[in-house]
């Protein structure tokens, strides 16, 4: 079943990509593979093999070629091969000019920001090379040499925004990445007037440039991200940028408000990105008229063979610092797998959600780790059984490893849950993938510091203690509380954004104040409603009374 309804500006891609042949590939090669990013990259491979050899089939009897689709061309129907070689070659041209080779491919593209050697190279291909990943920056290098916009799309956590951006650095190129969503206005991608003062003192008002015009005036690439959640005047807006046909001719962008031409934009790259309408959040289709403007490529989750490899990577540093070893990641990733599962079958989640685990997790996990594992090690050196503070043996350690992987695995899965019983069967899970070794138990009873030199402990999170004076009635300490609060604790040492989600009066906003108490950090509260609007947060422009522009921050 095609998704995509193909017509006649889906065969201009193809032609396009043909004509952008590069002599190092035979022409034939070459028009296999625009058909396979032009037409197949919607199907997973295991589909497109088959696909290629039916097209294959009814394609070779006219143009007196081999019945059987050769080797060579069915090779990249298929998934990438895992081997120990680089994906990646460096290629240096007669005039001095470097590429970069997919070896999977053979396309090639040049590097805007040259490299000293292979080695260099090799370091800007931040992500593991799994055969999804391979595949889509295949896709990407695809769509650059034949200038296409690349539309990308699949659910959450796959790696879309990833693989644009890996690529951008691996090029040496400039991105601007675009947050879409069901607000994002015309001024914001494209500029409005402003008023302001000359140097004379004068009011005047000038154009100022929204972040896809100063890309464009800058040659960056551009992503947009959640392109489906655009409003329709924005979608509008962006079609004559993304018509390949109108800009190869010459035509200028006239950029919305201001009319002013922008001719010269074909160092820009186009690149967009999409998860499916079925997660909600006030997702829809993409109008035919804006979809079929794109090369699209549809991606299916990582199996668990290529999240194992990514994780492998993802906590390589973590492995190397002894924060975790790879038998634990082997724990983890079961536990992940276990949870999801569970999710899906409708045992735990029902209220709720939607919860869907993907690579963000690991990640959440990794960064959470890396914040707070210094703290934890040396915490219950000095706290572990019966108050012993002398050195730790490394089985010791390896036990407390444990306390700090079951505690983070509570922090990143059990949660995200709202029901207790929910909550209580991810801990089950917990117990059985990262069970506490019996001489541990009674370990990880927490308490609350606050005589620490220049810190606050929360049972063995370490936060550092701010100069602001503190007011209010504290919270009544349970065991519950300072549970609670440790797993915040733990949070904001993850360097990430907290989002504490509960029912009314579940203690949400007293558990940040006694944090907040605790730590001598001053707390900014903002009620937020729908009606709140950015102005309110951020400021605005508002008239004084000389007559000039100022801007008006709010006092919070």
């Amino acid at each position: 079943q095609w998704r995509t309804k193909f017509d006649i500006q889906q065969l201009y891609r193809w032609i396009s990509f043909i004509h952008s042949h590069s002599n190092h590939l035979d022409i034939r090669m070459w028009i296999v593979l625009g058909a396979r990013f032009c037409y197949f990259g919607e199907f997973p491979f295991s589909d497109q093999e088959q696909l290629a050899k039916h097209w294959w089939s009814l394609y070779h009897s006219k143009e007196n070629l081999p019945a059987q689709l050769p080797s060579q061309y069915l090779q990249v129907f298929q998934p990438p091969s895992n081997n120990s070689t680089s994906p990646i070659k460096l290629l240096q041209a007669n005039n001095g000019d470097q590429y970069v080779q997919i070896r999977y491919t053979g396309v090639m593209c040049k590097l805007k920001e040259p490299v000293r050697s292979e080695t260099e190279l090799r370091s800007r291909f931040s992500v593991a090379p799994t055969a999804t990943m391979l595949g889509q920056v295949a896709g990407i290098f695809a769509a650059i040499v034949s200038n296409n916009p690349l539309l990308l799309q699949g659910p959450p956590g796959i790696g879309k925004t990833k693989s644009v951006v890996v690529v951008a650095q691996l090029l040496g190129c400039q991105l601007e990445r675009i947050n879409i969503s069901g607000n994002t206005t015309l001024e914001n991608l494209f500029g409005f007037i402003v008023p302001r003062s000359d140097s004379a003192g004068n009011r005047v008002f000038e154009w100022q440039d929204g972040k896809l015009s100063k890309a464009l005036r800058g040659g960056k690439w551009i992503l947009l991200d959640e392109l489906n959640l655009a409003p329709p005047e924005v979608l509008d807006a962006l079609a004559p940028l993304l018509n390949k046909n109108e800009m190869a001719r010459g035509t200028a962008f006239v950029i919305p408000g201001s009319e002013e031409r922008l001719q010269d934009i074909g160092s820009s790259r186009i690149f967009a990105t999409m998860n499916p309408t079925n997660i909600g959040g006030g997702r829809n289709k993409l109008p035919r008229s804006i979809s079929n403007l794109f090369t699209s490529i549809f991606l299916n989750d990582f199996d668990d063979a290529e999240l194992q490899e990514i994780l492998a990577m993802l906590f390589s540093q973590n492995v190397e610092n002894g924060e975790i070893t790879k038998d634990h990641l082997i724990s983890l990733f079961v536990l992940h797998k276990q949870v999801q599962m569970a999710v899906q079958q409708g045992e735990i989640g029902r209220n709720g959600g939607p919860f869907a685990f993907n690579l963000r997790d690991f990640a959440k996990f990794r960064d959470i780790l890396h914040g707070n594992f210094a703290d934890q090690a040396d915490h219950y050196k000095l706290f572990g059984t019966g108050g012993n503070s002398t050195q730790s043996t490394v089985s010791q350690i390896i036990d407390i490893r444990i306390l700090v992987l079951r505690k983070f695995a509570e922090l990143v899965y059990a949660q995200l849950f709202q029901s207790v019983l929910d909550q209580q069967k991810v801990r089950d899970l917990i117990n059985q993938h990262l069970p506490l070794p019996t001489e541990l138990d009674g370990r990880s009873t927490p308490t609350i510091d606050c005589g620490i030199s220049s810190g606050v402990r929360i049972g063995s999170i370490y936060l550092s203690r701010g100069e602001s004076e503190t007011s209010g009635e504290p919270l009544f300490h349970t065991q519950e509380t300072i549970r609670q609060l440790e797993l915040v604790a733990a949070a904001c040492q993850s360097g990430r954004g907290v989002l504490l989600e509960g029912e009314t009066c579940s203690r949400k906003t007293s558990l940040i104040r006694e944090l907040a108490r605790l730590t001598h950090n001053k707390l900014v509260i903002i009620p937020m409603h729908q009606d709140i609007e950015t102005s309110d947060l951020i400021g605005q422009w508002l008239p004084i009374s000389n007559g000039f522009p100022a801007i008006s921050t709010p006092q919070h």
